[in-house]
């Protein structure tokens, strides 16, 4: 599976999201203002895919196709051209008689679309698509459908309003176009999209990984080296074990940004409630085992061992979603069907 990921940034393991989050007015903003407010965003993390990438190898990978809307305006306007003046001199003079203009034939060419501002039932004959919202800590589900072209999520005033304290006011989008098909971006929040994984994926530097409540920063290289001020040389360097030449470990990430435990990937390692390496046994939503995480060749990959929940990758571009999708906000678990 082919990603398309961020340059890496001066990131300390002590706070792997320094960023803060968006800071959103209390008044509700137009559609336009909140569109313009989600394409800006670049504080995207880690991906599934990027698109017209021309990606071939990934699961449910579609190209987007052109989808403007064409507007066209005609008028012909005809006009008899005056007399010319010796004409008017000659001739006898006689009651004007307007001749008759002939219309133009009617075009034989389809007529051009037009333009849909209305929900999306009027613009295609698909189905329109069904979200189904689940919140870790809040009892059941509840589902909401997808009527219109731009559909916010995010806390109060977004359309799709989640109850969740991870959620930003203006947290991502759903664009749908005229065939139907269902585009999911991030719109710069702190917490971030992540998108359930199907099959085996290939880990990159920097990805960062949910699974159940927890989450994981992969890491394939070192951080600069961190040195301290000393009066009697330039720079002392933080004294410590020696670095190993293989750097991949797995960063477990408490709220509020802290560190948790590092574990050294070095050719297999598991995460599960129970029996497994990476071990949280008072996660509910961990199944045992639930992920693994594995070395081939020069790479490492994350494959999930078919959890209930299942195991999710931080976006960073805008992904095209597919029936039965399960993608993740803050600690909601969001799904799209069609029915």
């Amino acid at each position: 599976m082919l990603l398309t990921r961020r340059a890496p940034e001066e990131h300390a393991e002590s706070d792997p999201d320094p960023d803060p989050d968006r800071d959103h007015s209390p008044n509700t903003p137009s559609l336009l203002v909140r569109m313009q407010v989600c394409y800006g965003s670049t504080n995207r993390i880690g991906t599934r895919r990027a698109l017209n990438d021309g990606s071939k190898n990934i699961p449910f990978a579609l190209d987007e196709e052109d989808d403007s809307d064409v507007f066209t305006s005609v008028e012909v306007t005809r006009a008899t051209p005056p007399a010319s003046s010796n004409t008017a001199a000659t001739m006898p003079s006689q009651p004007a008689v307007k001749a008759p203009i002939a219309s133009a034939p009617p075009s034989p060419q389809t007529p051009p679309p037009v333009r849909n501002t209305g929900p999306l039932a009027a613009a295609r004959s698909t189905p329109l698509p069904r979200l189904t919202i689940e919140t870790w800590g809040q009892p059941g589900s509840r589902t909401s459908d997808v009527p219109e072209r731009i559909v916010t999520i995010g806390t109060s005033g977004a359309d799709l309003e989640i109850r969740d304290e991870y959620v930003a006011s203006l947290h991502a989008l759903i664009r749908t176009d005229e065939t139907g098909a269902a585009f999911l971006e991030d719109c710069g929040s702190r917490n971030g999209v992540y998108l359930r994984i199907a099959d085996d994926l290939a880990l990159e530097d920097w990805d960062e990984i949910a699974m159940g409540t927890q989450r994981f920063l992969f890491r394939t290289t070192w951080d600069a080296s961190k040195t301290r001020a000393n009066p009697n040389k330039p720079t002392t360097p933080a004294i410590g074990g020696d670095l190993p030449a293989d750097a991949a470990r797995l960063i477990q990430t408490y709220t509020g940004g802290q560190v948790g435990a590092v574990w050294r990937v070095r050719d297999r390692v598991t995460i599960g409630r129970k029996d497994a390496d990476v071990c949280e046994p008072d996660d509910p939503w961990l199944s045992a085992p639930h992920a693994t995480i594995e070395r081939r060749g020069p790479k490492f990959f994350i494959k999930d061992a078919n959890s209930q929940h299942g195991t999710f990758i931080r976006l960073l571009d805008s992904v095209e979603l597919i029936d039965g999708d399960v993608f993740m906000v803050g600690r909601s678990r969001i799904k799209i069907g069609y029915p």
